[in-house]
């Protein structure tokens, strides 16, 4: 997934990229997308969880990263998502959740 591909989209309110086979985001694709709340990347081939996939998705409130090949979640992974509520990992073989991955989150 390319920044380019989404330019011009920042009244977008929801992207489906599930079941695509992705196996890697560029840093910043979804930057242009400040009005996206809902992102569903589930049924992919992702390895790892970026931060910088998610800079300046504030309306950002559901994300599915489910059935991927995710297995560790870094520091700071979600803490760029002050809205984040709904939050989907299911069916990743998840064996590391870092104690700081929800850093910056609002409770």
């Amino acid at each position: 997934v390319k920044r380019s591909w989404f330019k011009g989209l920042s009244t977008l309110d929801t992207l489906s990229l599930a079941n695509n086979r992705i196996a890697r985001i560029d840093p910043s694709s979804f930057a242009d997308l400040d009005s996206l709340q809902i992102l569903l990347v589930n049924n992919n081939l992702l390895t790892t969880i970026n931060p910088d996939w998610f800079v300046s998705l504030r309306q950002l409130w559901r994300l599915h990263l489910g059935s991927n090949r995710v297995a560790a979640i870094l520091a700071g992974a979600f803490g760029k998502l002050p809205g984040l509520n709904d939050l989907d990992l299911t069916k990743n073989p998840l064996s590391c959740l870092d104690g700081g991955a929800f850093s910056g989150q609002v409770s």
